[in-house]
């Protein structure tokens, strides 16, 4: 029975140390994915239909909810007068990804009812339906990273008295040693819009 404990106690301070926590989180992606992103952002940002066309491709685009390829024009006009909240691009699935989502929204300028409709009551949970979004959604595979996009939307753009936090996530993918948007879904992830 002693032998027991002391195995489990050592398990558990194993598992718990910070560097076994720290080799369990989510890495960042290597920088060179950064300008993919940085230029994605600003044809977004600038209502630049052809400059999203062309940094998409042939890269499946669709909203939340849907099966349906979507347009990139759409993306185009649905994000040109929203506000960027933040920008993050992993090596793999992000394991906190409701947590940091509600940490960014929490330090911008968005309503209060925003903020508190954000904030997960349950971090764990929120954050392992996020990371299960991300693998049913863009399906990514070892050695493809992942972006994603926060944005906000304000309430003359939409109708939600508080407006609303839309996202778009990106799978990119080497192709030919270059990094390229191998697909993207965006929207509302609670309404599919």
């Amino acid at each position: 029975m002693r032998r027991l404990l002391s195995l489990l106690v050592m398990l558990t301070l194993t598992c718990c140390t910070p560097s076994a926590q720290a080799a369990a989180a989510t890495q960042p992606a290597p920088a060179t994915l950064g300008p993919v992103i940085e230029q994605f952002i600003g044809a977004l940002k600038s209502a630049d239909t052809e400059g999203v066309m062309q940094l998409v491709g042939l890269a499946q685009v669709r909203t939340f909810g849907s099966t349906a390829d979507s347009d990139a024009r759409q993306m185009a006009e649905m994000f040109g007068a929203s506000a960027l909240l933040s920008s993050r691009v992993f090596a793999d699935v992000p394991q906190q990804l409701a947590t940091d989502i509600s940490q960014d929204i929490a330090t911008n300028d968005v309503p209060v009812a925003t903020k508190r409709r954000m904030t997960p009551a349950d971090p764990t949970e929120a954050n392992a339906t996020a990371a299960r979004l991300i693998r049913q959604t863009l399906k990514p595979q070892p050695g493809e990273s992942v972006g994603v996009l926060v944005f906000y939307q304000s309430p003359v753009l939409d109708s939600a008295a508080d407006g609303r936090v839309l996202l778009v996530l990106v799978k990119i993918k080497l192709s030919d040693s270059e990094p390229a948007i191998a697909s993207i879904v965006f929207g509302d992830p609670l309404t599919g819009l």
